[in-house]
């Protein structure tokens, strides 16, 4: 099972934790974030993965070579709706480098891989 840090203000929900365990990954929350700091969770190497809401957490944790996780919200209130968050899915994604060339001779070593858990 891979431990990924929970980077958010709430503990996982119930869901969150279910979707995520279909993945074999673990949950430790870690706190919230500024959206533009660093996190240092992204190159502390107890964690093979980060889950956060903030772009630059998956920015930042695919840089640093871990894996990156973002939870789905299929509850968006209207403008004037109160916040709520209902969990639709958990996509992880995975940075993967082959140095190789293409057919036209150019190197290509960066593309994602990316797996969704419904």
């Amino acid at each position: 099972m891979d431990k990924f840090a929970f980077v958010s203000r709430h503990a996982p929900t119930k869901e969150q934790i279910a979707l995520a365990d279909q993945a074999e990954i673990e949950l430790v929350h870690v706190g919230d974030r500024d959206a533009f700091e660093t996190i240092p969770e992204t190159s502390d190497p107890q964690y093979q993965g980060i889950v956060g809401v903030h772009p630059m957490t998956v920015i930042q944790a695919l840089k640093n070579g871990k894996m990156a996780g973002v939870f789905e919200n299929i509850s968006r209130p209207g403008l004037d709706g109160k916040p709520q968050f209902t969990v639709g899915r958990l996509v992880v994604v995975t940075l993967v480098v082959d140095d190789h060339l293409d057919v036209a001779g150019n190197l290509e070593s960066v593309r994602f891989e990316t797996r969704e858990i419904k």
